[in-house]
């Protein structure tokens, strides 16, 4: 799924020194999927979570409709 949305740190340079830092683990991400599959929301690997309120507001507009 990770890949499919593009999340996945899949890159081989990401390997340091023969240790696996990030390599093949997914990114922080948040996504808010439609009943027909549509992404109406998505935040990738910001440097703060993404707040409740912020996310009830999509999750709001996408039901009043």
């Amino acid at each position: 799924m990770s890949r499919s949305y593009q999340v996945l740190n899949d890159n081989p340079d990401l390997i340091r020194n023969g240790k696996i830092a990030i390599h093949n683990r997914s990114k922080r991400a948040w996504f808010v999927i439609d009943r027909f599959g549509i992404i109406r929301y998505m935040n990738i690997e910001s440097s703060e979570l993404v707040s409740s309120d912020e996310l009830l507001k999509v999750i709001l507009k996408l039901t009043s409709r």
